[in-house]
């Protein structure tokens, strides 16, 4: 046989492999948030009812590659089970008493049952991608997936906390024996998409005091609603019973605002701009995450509308005063952050005290700019 045929029967080959889709089940594993950060030492106390929205156990997708090469394969996608079980390892790490029910007890019988309030979780988005290239020994996959949480807890009163939150992972690997390695891949990069979302899950629900002083109500007496600082945020009062308590026996509370930082320049920008998140507490201090689940720690100091930040604050990658307040604005702020590996970021930001609500700029180290919005 000369090359002319060699060529066509590889050539025919090529056109069975291409033609016979093949299906590779895609298995993720379950995974709860690992790093959680909370500015209590204990966990939010109580007993809850969890109860699970059906589009929780109910998600399946049907992932077919975007690219030529693996195209003729399709992944299944079957997460229930083991997002489930992310969700309640991340919950009773966050909770004293966690209870899984198929449905919630009516409101006015939670007392009753020794509940202090339900915690209700829906799957708002699940939105897992792949992409594979010819490599030169063999291919390759990327895969990404988009995946965000809606968690409501209510009392028997109404609302205790009220929050959604996302996670948007990538992962990469080899596309192996007829692309069966994408299926490893797109697990990948499932798990990680929901340890991110519920970490920041997790990290709003430890660090409300609402939630906290309804999770004692049985335990402690009532807590009065708290006054408001210069930043528009709830400061935590101490009662007489507190003052003889050991400081040891019972965690510092704070109140926290939540911010979004919006990736708008740098080295890697898409549309619409990735999402990561920064946290700020009462005490003056502040935690951001960026990407790669880089954590950043800092400080931040609030000043009058028309004060110089730059006469006390010696900024190296933004011009603080800079910022135009937004319509409303009767405050602005400065941040910096760092984590142990050089990573630096600074914001400054105008708000309005009475909402807490406001916009500026955040600037890293790495060459990327952010805009960042209080909810």
């Amino acid at each position: 046989m000369g090359w002319r045929g060699y060529a066509c029967s590889f050539y025919f080959v090529a056109l069975i492999l291409i033609a016979s889709a093949c299906s590779y089940s895609v298995q993720p594993v379950s995974t709860r948030a690992l790093n959680v950060y909370s500015a209590y030492e204990n966990k939010v106390p109580g007993n809850f009812v969890l109860v699970m929205d059906s589009s929780i156990r109910n998600v399946n997708r049907e992932v077919t590659p975007a690219s030529y090469i693996c195209r003729a394969h399709r992944f299944p996608i079957a997460v229930g089970d083991s997002l489930a079980v992310s969700i309640k390892q991340t919950l009773e790490s966050i909770f004293e008493q966690v209870r899984e029910q198929g449905s919630a007890p009516p409101a006015d019988q939670l007392n009753k049952l020794g509940f202090n309030g339900v915690i209700l979780v829906r799957l708002d988005d699940f939105s897992p991608r792949i992409i594979c290239n010819k490599g030169f020994m063999s291919g390759t996959c990327t895969a990404n997936t988009d995946l965000s949480f809606g968690v409501t807890v209510r009392g028997p009163g109404g609302i205790l906390a009220s929050t959604a939150a996302s996670g948007s992972k990538t992962a990469d690997g080899d596309a192996g024996v007829y692309c069966g390695g994408g299926a490893d891949v797109l697990s990948d990069s499932i798990t990680r998409a929901t340890r991110d979302a519920l970490e920041r899950v997790g990290e709003r629900l430890s660090n409300s005091p609402k939630l906290r002083e309804a999770g004692a109500q049985y335990t402690s007496s009532p807590v009065t609603q708290p006054p408001r600082n210069e930043t528009g945020m709830p400061m935590q009062t101490q009662s007489a019973n507190d003052q003889n308590t050991p400081a040891v026996s019972k965690a510092s509370p704070s109140s926290v605002r939540l911010a979004g930082l919006f990736l708008t320049k740098g080295p890697i920008v898409s549309t619409p701009p990735q999402r990561f998140s920064a946290e700020f507490y009462d005490t003056g201090k502040a935690v951001a995450v960026l990407s790669g689940l880089r954590r950043l720690t800092g400080d931040f100091q609030s000043f009058a509308i028309n004060e110089s930040i730059g006469a006390k604050y010696s900024a190296q990658l933004i011009k603080p005063d800079s910022i135009r307040p937004q319509l409303g604005a009767d405050a602005k702020g400065f941040a910096v952050f760092s984590d142990e590996t050089g990573t630096k970021l600074e914001c400054s930001y105008t708000f309005t005290k009475s909402t807490g609500r406001g916009q500026g700029v955040c600037a890293d180290n790495q060459s990327n700019t952010y805009q960042i919005v209080f909810d």
